[in-house]
This record gives C-alpha cells, sequence and structure tokens, in this order.
C-alpha cells in the first residue's frame, strides 16, 4: 500500500500531525486544571472589586446586609454567583441564597489574615453541594485594606454556585481548533509530499535511457541535493555514451588496423599459392612483406594487451620512491643509439626536482614513449630539449607539489585540430595510417593512462617555434 515515497511522505506527515494534536491536547488537559482556577478567581476579582465597593456604599448608608444581599440578587443570579457578607470569624451575616444565614463557615475565617494577603481565594464547600471558589474582600476602601481592619469590619465574599466549567465551555472551540489544525496540516502534507516526491518523479521517468538513448538530460534546478542528483545522473549518462561510443570506434580501428595486414598476408599466400608467385626473387619479396605485416599484427596485439593491463594495474604494493631525473637520464641513456642514426642531440635541463611515488617501469614505459616519438618526429640533426621543474601549484589529487617534465621535440608540430584528440585510441594524425614511422595510435594512449594511474596529468602543444611538447605533471611523494 505504501510502496511509493510520496505516500510514505505522506503517512509520515499525517502520523507527526496526529502525534502533535494529540500531545497538544494532552497538554491542554492537564493544564486545564490550574488554568481552570485562575481564569475563575480572575473572573470573580474582577466582579469582587465594583461589589465590594458598592457593598461599603451601603454600609455606609447603615443599610442592613440582609437588604445588601436581597438587592444583588437578581444580578448575582443572571451571573451564577453567591454572595456572602460575613465577620472575621466566618460567621455569615448574610447569604445571597438565604441558606446558611447565622452559621459559622470554617473555609471563611479570616482571623489570620494579613493586609498583604488581600483578595483572599479559597475553595469552600456548601452542604450537599460541590466545591466550589470564592474570593474575599473587605467592604472598606482600597487605602485601607493596606492598614490593619477593626474588629467589626464586614466582609465580602463572592463565591460560584458550584465548580466551574471553564473548560467545558471552551471544549468546542478546541474541537473546531484541532479540526481546523489537521486538515491545514493534511493540506500542507499533500503539498509537500508533491513538492519533494516531483523532483523524483523526474528521475524515474528518464527511462529511455537504459534503452540506450544517452541523450536524455535531467532539467532540476532544486533542491540541491536532487539538483546534484540530477548533475550526477547526466554526468553518468555522458560517461556511458562516451564510453559506447569508445567501444564503438575501439572495435572499428581493431577491425581496420587488422583489415589491412590480413588483406596483404591473404594476397601474398595466395599468390606463392597459386603459382602466380613462380620466380624465388618474387616469393622472397612476398614473404618479406607477409611477415611485415605479422609483425605489424603482433604490434597491435602487444599494444593492446599493453593497454588493458596498464588500465587493470591498480595495485600500488610495487610502488616506490623515483628519482625522475636519473629515470629520465637513463631512457635518454638507452635511445642514444637510435637518436645518434638521425644525428639528433639531447638538450637536457634536468633540475633538482623532489621524488615521484610510483611504479618505475611504468613511468619508464611513459618517458621512453615520449622521448621515442621525439626522435621520430624530428628532422635530422635536430634538436630534442627534456627539462624538469618543481610547478607553482599544487596535485589536485594528493594536494601535494607536482613535479613537472617536458619533452619537446624540434619535428612540425601537431595540427590544431588534433590537440585535443591526440591521447585517444588508436587516432593517428596521419589520416591515412600508411606513415613510415608505423604505430597504430596506441602509445600516448598507453601513456595517458600509466599518467593518470599515477593521479598525474599530461597535455601535448605545439611551440612557438617549431616542434610538438609533451608535458607530463606528477605529484611529489
Amino acid at each position: 500500500m505504501f510502496n511509493t515515497l510520496r505516500s510514505r511522505l505522506l503517512l509520515s506527515y499525517f502520523l507527526v500531525a496526529f502525534v502533535c494534536l494529540s500531545v497538544t491536547v494532552c497538554l491542554i488537559l492537564i493544564l486545564a486544571g490550574p488554568l481552570q482556577r485562575q481564569l475563575t478567581y480572575s473572573r470573580l476579582l474582577d466582579r469582587a472589586i465594583p461589589t465590594t465597593l458598592w457593598v461599603q456604599e451601603l454600609l455606609r448608608r447603615n443599610a442592613p446586609p440582609s437588604e445588601i444581599t436581597q438587592r444583588a440578587e437578581v444580578q448575582l443570579e443572571q451571573q451564577q454567583l453567591r454572595m456572602f457578607l460575613i465577620n472575621r470569624e466566618g460567621l455569615v451575616l448574610a447569604d445571597s441564597d438565604d441558606e446558611l444565614n447565622g452559621q459559622t463557615v470554617p473555609s471563611f475565617d479570616l482571623r489570620n489574615t494579613t493586609p498583604a494577603q488581600w483578595p483572599v481565594r479559597g475553595q469552600w464547600k456548601p452542604p450537599g453541594g460541590q466545591t466550589a471558589y470564592y474570593v474575599s474582600l473587605p467592604a472598606t476602601s482600597l487605602r485601607a485594606m493596606r492598614q490593619p481592619l477593626s474588629e467589626n469590619t464586614i466582609f465580602v465574599v463572592l463565591a460560584t454556585r458550584d465548580r466551574p466549567r471553564v473548560l467545558m465551555e471552551a471544549l468546542p472551540f478546541l474541537i473546531v481548533a484541532v479540526v481546523v489544525g489537521f486538515i491545514v496540516s493534511v493540506l500542507l502534507s499533500l503539498l509537500i509530499a508533491h513538492w519533494i516526491a516531483w523532483p523524483l518523479g523526474q528521475v524515474i521517468h528518464v527511462e529511455e535511457v537504459a534503452g540506450g538513448n544517452y541523450d536524455q538530460r535531467l532539467e532540476i534546478a532544486s533542491p540541491d541535493e536532487m539538483k546534484r542528483l540530477a548533475n550526477s545522473f547526466n554526468y553518468m549518462a555522458k560517461q556511458v555514451k562516451a564510453a559506447q561510443d569508445s567501444q564503438r570506434d575501439f572495435v572499428a580501428n581493431v577491425s581496420h588496423e587488422l583489415k589491412t595486414p590480413l588483406t596483404s598476408i591473404q594476397g601474398f599466400a595466395q599468390a606463392i599459392l597459386d603459382g602466380t608467385v613462380r620466380d624465388s626473387e618474387g616469393q622472397r619479396r612476398a614473404a618479406q612483406i607477409i611477415k611485415e605485416e605479422a609483425q605489424r599484427m603482433t604490434r597491435l596485439v602487444e599494444d593492446l594487451l599493453a593497454l588493458a593491463k596498464v588500465a587493470a594495474d591498480r595495485d600500488h604494493s610495487t610502488w616506490t620512491e623515483v628519482d625522475i631525473s636519473a629515470l629520465l637520464n637513463s631512457c635518454v641513456q638507452k635511445l642514444a643509439i637510435v637518436a645518434g642514426e638521425k644525428e639528433l642531440n639531447f638538450d637536457l635541463a634536468l633540475n633538482t626536482v623532489s621524488r615521484a611515488r610510483g611504479n618505475p617501469d611504468r613511468l619508464a614505459q611513459v618517458f621512453t614513449n615520449l622521448l621515442d616519438n621525439a626522435i621520430k618526429h624530428s628532422p635530422r640533426r635536430g634538436i630534442i630539449r627534456v627539462s624538469t621543474r618543481m610547478a607553482a601549484d599544487t596535485s589536485p589529487h594528493r594536494g601535494k607539489g607536482q613535479i613537472e617534465i617536458s619533452v619537446a621535440d624540434s619535428g612540425p608540430g601537431i595540427p590544431h585540430e588534433d590537440l585535443s584528440r591526440i591521447f585517444e585510441r588508436f587516432y593517428q594524425v596521419d589520416k591515412s595510417r600508411a606513415s613510415p614511422k608505423g604505430g597504430a595510435g596506441l602509445g600516448l594512449a598507453i601513456v595517458h593512462e600509466i599518467v593518470e594511474m599515477h593521479d598525474g596529468q599530461i597535455r601535448a602543444d605545439n611551440q612557438p617555434s617549431s616542434g610538438a611538447i609533451f608535458t607530463v605533471r606528477l605529484p611529489e611523494a
């Protein structure tokens, strides 16, 4: 029944509203007694003060107590009150109900009352009746109340006829307030539940992503949590689409890279089998082509395996602190013979830098690949510049300093439109893929994977004069 978020929100809000209203009603019932007494005493006092002044005036005119109570009988009946005129000992001189005349009521005893205690408040119980409330004041002026009173002072007692029911009088209004409050809380619950559940409903409705339509986007501006969820969803859809596109491109590129050598191998092998190539020179040439194409396929498979291994390698147990300058010197020496064939010179500016933490073999693979590319793309008698320095900013991943390594060649550079895609798998600047430099476009992709594995960054730029420059940043150990 309550399987949706909206229904559960509504149920929770209803329960909260019910509990709050129940607690409020219970508190009102608990506080009803003291509140009822306070209201009753306040009502009695409001009527006792003018009544006492009126009685004082009649007593000054020598009106007997019984006459005074008779004059007030009608008004007291309308107000559901009872008036007594008593002396200090609590002897009733006159009773508006003519019931207790001449009797002593212990509750009305005022002999121990001091001037600071006026008005006197209390409860009393008439014969055969319920406990009621009363207020007592001396029939004197307000100024005289502050002084000791004479023995023959007459006191006015204004009492309720029975225990008042102030709460019962307010009960209809209380019930109306509770009902109205509950209705308002229900309406607010519906509104809030819809307000909270609507953004989630937007997420649920984007079902076409599961069917492969990754162009679906969520546009949610608030609340902030839902906005972040929508942004995460959009980013996820974008990444999934990119992964799908990359997978399709990967399959297409692998197929393209394998198709050419396989066609050559099949063609020359068939020529040998058919006897089309009969002389030894032709057979030797066909065998040489088959060998070269097989080696090309082997390099492609090895690069694919290396790329997959780098992408899956997340074991940091073999990582150590690596001296970057020493590692670069070692890579340069290994490629010195290849560079010497083109009469290339290395310009090394290896400044003192911090050590990096990582896999020495993988980092050597990065710099060897970059140096090998620089050798391939530099003209004869060119210069390859290798430099190191500490970057001014810190690593965004580790919050430490960054070591910056640059490898620059003196070749033609990289076309501007290719700079942003140079690290993609199988991407080659030479679109014909017939460059004599060879390669399947996986070297820089492997470099990019290794650098990211070390929480670093790599970028490619063109130098102002000529040549391309690759810059690697690695966090210090």
